[in-house]
């Protein structure tokens, strides 16, 4: 293992350790890691962020980009985007919505990106 991934990951483990699984209102589903935080950390985490670390952002983003990779993988139709596109719409949906939840944000980003099959 490269030496950058062992830190990620050893700061990953580090940061999600707290967070454990919430079942979300109004979803079939659980979410682990920073979506069961709120927006408004994600919000604070992306104000706070410096990309030479391993920091809190670079958590969230990690956790956004698996979140959206995971709905593709589960058979989900979705747009072609990528990560500046994603992480726009997230530092938007959160700073309009600081309350939500992470996952939401998620979700939401899933449901504009996805495409309907006839």
């Amino acid at each position: 293992m490269t030496r950058p991934l062992v830190v990620g990951l050893l700061v990953a483990v580090t940061v999600l350790a707290p967070v454990g699984a919430q079942k979300q209102p109004e979803a079939d589903y659980r979410v682990y890691g920073q979506g069961g935080l709120l927006c408004r950390e994600w919000v604070e985490a992306q104000r706070e962020a410096d990309p030479a670390k391993y920091d809190a952002a670079y958590v969230y983003d990690v956790w956004m980009l698996g979140f959206v990779s995971g709905a593709g993988y589960a058979g989900l139709p979705m747009r072609e985007t990528n990560s500046k596109a994603i992480k726009t719409f997230v530092d938007q949906y959160c700073a309009a919505r600081p309350t939500d939840s992470v996952s939401y944000a998620a979700a939401a980003l899933v449901r504009g990106l996805r495409v309907k099959v006839p």
